[in-house]
């Protein structure tokens, strides 16, 4: 995925979806000093329903007790146990024992992190209204090429869109903070100087879109089955050139692929993303020309070009808005790096490693995440399949968004 190359503030700091934000502070307004700190604490400490629900034996690590203590006030376990679930997602099937350890150690990093953090959006009161919630996630969701796409990340990743809100609530907190002592601002000259720079990343290459069909063949299938698949093929490639035929109907209601809910409909890719029998011949194709059957290690393809992309230079005006969002992520990151290592400044961090214990490493790969495919064609992404359409969530520039 999403990824999660997705671009929560709380994920760069964290790596993962945390627990809850406490965006009003608890502490009662005349409280003695002293009570203050510790109510301030307690809102940042509450163990977590979903927390309690992972199995630790299936973690590749986990806390048997605090992690830290922080000026006196423990993290609990399950603070590091959620995270450590949701980071686990990510890893793949088999981890060696020494990986394992930095993980582990990250995962510790993560977990004070958020919780200074936490300790001190809840000490500086800050607000976050729901409308700041709801416009902050729609921008998240513009991210996803789909509504299936983005239930799918939800789906990999064991969250809920609840919990989606409860990390925005933290990132949107964080940025007001921040921006209290950082300027974020891009500025025109910096968005143009980054532009100059990395010219080369803001050229679009030859591309073209496409539509397919597909008819499954396994790549070591008997001559028998290969000759009635292709007779198949055959007589789609056949029907689909005939006068008058909806190419998307005929693709809805006889291709095998992921995409044929869409009517077969692949997004502009260039020439070096798919696999080479795909790509050479939608690339030899005049728009609206249909194939004959195209065999590739998934099967026969009848495919039909819809559109064409000449290779071209895009102007800095039409890649602004990419600019802007990659050097705010880059200030955001600097910023934030400067803002933790002043959190960190006379507090006292006690980390409990011993209460942590690593699990043997898992044997069964983890399974890729589904919904994000471009037809298993996308050449070094042999797991993703069809519904991705070559979307991959980078901010560059040649890519279709």
């Amino acid at each position: 995925m999403f990824s999660a190359r997705r671009r929560f503030l709380a994920l760069a700091i964290a790596a993962a979806l945390g627990g809850t934000v406490a965006c009003d502070s608890a502490t009662p307004e005349k409280a003695p000093e002293g009570e203050a700190k510790q109510a301030e604490q307690a809102a940042v400490v509450q163990p977590s329903a979903a927390a309690a629900a992972i199995n630790l034996e299936e973690l590749p690590f986990y806390a048997k007790g605090p992690i830290a203590i922080v000026d006196g006030a423990e993290i609990p376990a399950d603070r590091f146990n959620l995270i450590a679930h949701r980071r686990s997602q990510q890893m793949p099937g088999s981890v060696p024992g020494q990986m394992l350890q930095i993980y582990k150690k990250q995962t510790m990093d993560i977990v004070i992190d958020e919780f200074l953090i936490e300790r001190k959006i809840a000490a500086d009161k800050v607000e976050v209204t729901p409308d700041e919630i709801v416009a902050a996630l729609a921008e998240f969701k513009a991210r996803f090429p789909s509504e299936e796409v983005y239930a799918s990340f939800l789906e990999h990743n064991q969250i809920t869109e609840e919990i989606i809100r409860e990390d925005i609530g933290k990132d949107v907190a964080l940025r007001k903070i921040v921006a209290k002592t950082h300027n974020l601002d891009v500025t025109d000259e910096k968005a143009r100087e980054f532009y100059e720079e990395h010219k080369h990343r803001f050229a679009q290459e030859e591309e073209v879109q496409a539509s397919h069909i597909l008819i499954k063949l396994e790549e070591n299938a008997d001559e028998a089955t290969v000759a009635e698949k292709k007779k198949l093929a055959d007589a789609l490639a056949k029907e689909a050139r005939a006068p008058g035929v909806d190419f998307p109907e005929l693709a809805r209601a006889k291709s095998e692929g992921p995409s044929a809910p869409r009517g077969g409909e692949l997004e502009f890719f260039p020439r070096n993303r798919m696999v080479p029998e795909f790509s050479k011949a939608a690339f030899d194709l005049k728009v609206g020309e249909i194939s004959a059957p195209v065999r590739t290690q998934f099967g026969f393809h009848i495919i039909k070009v819809t559109d064409r992309r000449d290779e071209r230079q895009l102007p800095f005006e039409e890649v602004r808005e990419t600019i802007d969002g990659q050097l705010k992520n880059s200030i955001m990151r600097d910023a934030i790096t400067e803002f933790l290592a002043d959190l960190k400044k006379d507090v006292k961090i006690e980390r409990k490693e011993d209460n942590i214990v690593v699990n043997v490493p898992k044997e069964e790969p983890q399974m890729g995440m589904p919904g994000l495919d471009q037809l298993q064609l996308q050449m070094g992404n042999p797991s993703a399949g069809e519904g991705h359409e070559g979307h991959d969530h980078d901010d560059h520039a040649g890519h279709n968004h």
